[in-house]
């Protein structure tokens, strides 16, 4: 692999952080359902609060250290298939489609780190990996609340 710097790393992360921003304001224009819509216009706005904190990793890099991941993961992305963004899904297929958008996410994070040597780098990677299983946890949460819904 190319050797990134720190800097390129964060340019990318930003950039995926807008592309999921718009994303989730898409997302939220298409469905029909109130409850889902909230959520992924909060989504949409956590999205832009971790551009803003990747632009502030750029500032500051000792603030990505103090970052943690979270304790509890349902691990749902790894059992649901990816549907199709439409106005006609329902509550569950469309946060099964964050919850999949947000592991990808995941995943690249963590693959990006396994290919540096760099600790500094590899740390940085790690560290965005977490916000975004912040975030996958949030949408697992939803997802589970509404499983449960539709069961009674």
């Amino acid at each position: 692999m190319k050797k990134m710097t720190i800097q390129q790393i964060l340019d990318i992360g930003i950039q995926r952080e807008e592309e999921a921003h718009e994303f989730y304001k898409f997302a939220a224009k298409q469905t029909k359902d109130e409850i889902i819509q909230n959520i992924f216009i909060e989504l949409a706005g956590e999205e832009l609060k971790h551009k803003d904190l990747l632009l502030r990793f750029k500032k500051d890099p000792e603030l990505a250290k103090k970052l943690k991941a979270p304790e509890k993961l349902f691990k749902l992305s790894e059992k649901v298939e990816l549907p199709d963004l439409s106005d006609q899904m329902n509550p569950a297929d469309a946060l099964a489609l964050a919850i999949t958008k947000e592991h990808l996410a995941v995943e690249y994070y963590r693959n990006l780190a396994l290919n540096f040597q760099d600790k500094e780098a590899k740390e940085l990677c790690l560290k965005m990996a977490n916000v975004e299983l912040h975030h996958k946890q949030k949408i697992e949460n939803a997802y589970s609340d509404i499983d449960h819904l539709e069961e009674f």
